[in-house]
């Protein structure tokens, strides 16, 4: 059995540091300081959307039969797409979105949450790892996998408002697919949210960022339960006021391994991360010691002639 381990961490000067330890089948576990560069997959088809129930965007489940009836996946594409991927010699690969259980067709969410097929991402995962690829030829990328929690489970004014079945139904697939995927080797972590922050629930409203922030931990918690040997983080738009003014509830995110960022600046990354006096790294150093993670940074597929610096 081969079996990844992520770590990273932020050492006294301010460096972030990735690691993935790799035990292959009856070897000696190897670690490699890791530097990613990676590609957000998310091939939805012409017309679709990753807001559209019932999948809300996981176009990587497995092939599955429902009684006498064959169901089949999105396999084609993926096998159109990933000989595409050795042309960019990436690493990494980040989905948006995989989920154990689907909402109902009409997007409603299942009562139980579990009243559904088990959605599994073997095939994904193993083309991700190369699986089938002679030693001398693979190329292996490691998977972000998105867990796409909603508003609703962060911004306290929508929590109250929820139904107890969509609580306990995000509660519970974002549990129970970690868990399916977990021991997989492709997967290095996990991301459980993607883009649900904003100003009044980040910093600005206390009562509201504590319980914001709070979220975050707990479910971060539940994804390094579950998958203790994988990164857990989430990704914010692009707002240089959350390291600014959210440093002390970040501090209070010990389950959370890595920061992330979407940036939609077309010339420099810079105007992300600094505002005011002090310049991008050091505003981040500022950050209290607790708080500090490494910072995973996404962004558009700009022309490279518009461009320019990204440090």
């Amino acid at each position: 059995m081969t079996t990844t381990k992520w770590t990273c961490s932020v050492d006294s000067n301010g460096t972030a540091n990735l690691y993935c330890e790799l035990t292959e089948d009856g070897q000696q576990p190897t670690t490699e300081k890791v530097k990613l560069k990676g590609v957000c997959y998310s091939p939805a088809p012409i017309n679709g959307s990753n807001s559209y129930a019932p999948a809300l965007g996981d176009w990587y489940w497995d092939d599955f039969e429902a009684g006498s009836t064959f169901i089949s996946s999105w396999s084609p594409l993926l096998s159109r797409d990933f000989p595409n991927f050795r042309n960019l010699h990436n690493n990494a690969l980040r989905v948006y979105c995989m989920l154990s259980r689907q909402l109902e067709g009409n997007g409603t969410f299942p009562s139980p949450w579990d009243n559904g097929h088990y959605f599994t991402h073997k095939n994904f995962l193993d083309l991700a790892w190369d699986k089938s690829a002679p030693p001398e030829a693979k190329m292996r990328r490691s998977v972000l996998v998105g867990i796409p929690l909603p508003a609703t489970m962060f911004w306290k004014t929508q929590y109250d408002q929820a139904s107890q079945v969509e609580i306990d139904y995000w509660t519970n697939v974002l549990r129970e697919t970690v868990r399916s995927v977990a021991d997989h080797p492709a997967v290095m972590g996990f991301t459980i949210q993607n883009e649900q922050d904003g100003a009044d629930v980040c910093y600005n409203n206390p009562e509201w960022a504590t319980f914001w922030w709070g979220q975050v931990e707990k479910m971060a918690a539940i994804v390094k339960k579950e998958a203790p040997g994988k990164l857990a983080g989430m990704a914010t738009h692009d707002d240089p006021n959350i390291p600014l003014k959210a440093s002390s509830y970040m501090e209070n995110c010990p389950s959370i391994d890595f920061w992330g960022v979407n940036t939609y600046q077309t010339e420099t990354f810079a105007t992300t991360i600094r505002t005011g006096p002090l310049s991008g790294g050091a505003r981040w150093r500022k950050w209290l010691p607790s708080s500090r993670k490494k910072l995973l940074a996404s962004w558009p597929a700009w022309p490279p002639t518009t461009t320019r610096t990204f440090p």
